[in-house]
């Protein structure tokens, strides 16, 4: 059986993030730690991807990004374009790959990205729990991961602080008295839909107020999602006076699912969605909603990419941007 950095990890006590450091002989990894856990990975019979590491010998000012999104949504192209406009502005230049949310792409995205001697990579990982850590740690290059983070990698995240923006979201209504939310959060397997949800629930529970479970829907994101979610919570005649959605593109079908049911926005029924996409300025009514700054994600993963490239004794950290509430005309705001 192959042995694998977590094995390492767990024989000499340390981290995967150190293991995988200490093996690469990187700087900030204390000599004497270095050579224990080298000695050990030496005794297990641990095999490094020499292939990969032979790619490492000079910089070509390449930046591999590789992205696993849903092209139709453009909170993708808008973090590509904030990691573009700061790779050029420090001299880097990108390669885009999208896996569409494929192992295999995924896989074979990162083959690609290395036979091209990329300096390093911004990752947006496939939202499968079954993937080993492994994949990364292995990576003879820097990574950074972009808006979504792996247990055990969190330090190599720039991402947004979505439980934060959930809760902002939530406390908008809750401290107005509106407590029957529909909630439609995003596919169960996103880091993204997990932490709106606890954020959500968050709120309930600072406030003291029982939450209703079947006010909360799944969707996939989609507005059709969001526009099917709406006819089924009024089927089921489920009373809420407030949606709150995992994203803008979900708030669009909802609020189509309310017109097409005579269901006036705000004034029946407020909602907020989660991206403040540039549409939903020309969304009537406004839509209300949480502002991811999207550029400004993509412009920090380039940079503190590039930082490690640049500096191998650069410390991995963990970084959460700010939602904000930006308030539109689809929630009535005394």
């Amino acid at each position: 059986m192959k042995v694998t950095i977590k094995d390492i990890a767990r024989k000499t006590g340390y981290s995967i993030n150190t293991v995988a450091r200490a093996l690469h002989n990187k700087a900030d990894v204390r000599p004497e730690t270095t050579a224990l856990i080298q000695a050990a990975a030496k005794e297990m019979g641990y095999v490094a991807n020499a292939l990969a590491g032979s790619l490492r010998s000079s910089k070509r000012h390449i930046i591999g990004v590789l992205l696993s999104a849903d092209s139709s949504n453009p909170v993708f192209a808008e973090m590509i374009q904030g990691i573009e406009t700061k790779a050029r502005s420090l001299g880097y230049s990108i390669i885009l790959i999208n896996t569409e949310q494929d192992a295999q792409k995924q896989q074979t995205g990162i083959d690609i990205l290395l036979s091209q001697q990329v300096d390093g990579m911004i990752i947006m990982p496939i939202a499968d729990s079954g993937i080993s850590n492994d994949l990364f740690l292995d990576l003879p290059c820097p990574f950074i991961f972009l808006g979504r983070n792996i247990n055990g990698l969190e330090s190599h995240s720039v991402m947004f602080d979505d439980r934060m923006g959930a809760h902002t979201a939530a406390m908008f209504f809750l401290e107005r008295q509106i407590e029957k939310i529909l909630f439609l959060g995003g596919p169960a397997h996103f880091c993204s839909s997990i932490d709106r949800r606890v954020g959500f629930l968050d709120a309930y529970t600072q406030r003291e107020i029982p939450l209703d479970e079947t006010l909360c829907f799944p969707t996939d994101g989609h507005m059709q999602s969001g526009y099917d979610a709406v006819h089924v919570a009024l089927r089921q005649k489920l009373h809420f006076n407030a949606i709150i959605t995992h994203n803008d593109l979900v708030a669009y079908g909802a609020m189509r699912a309310l017109h097409d049911n005579h269901i006036t926005v705000p004034e029946d029924v407020q909602i907020i969605g989660y991206d403040n996409l540039e549409i939903s300025r020309f969304i009537y009514p406004r839509l209300t909603s949480i502002d991811t700054p999207r550029l400004t994600l993509g412009s920090m993963a380039a940079e503190e990419l590039i930082h490690h490239i640049q500096d191998g004794a650069y410390e991995y950290k963990n970084i959460l941007l700010k939602p904000q509430l930006i308030i539109g005309e689809s929630t009535v705001n005394a």
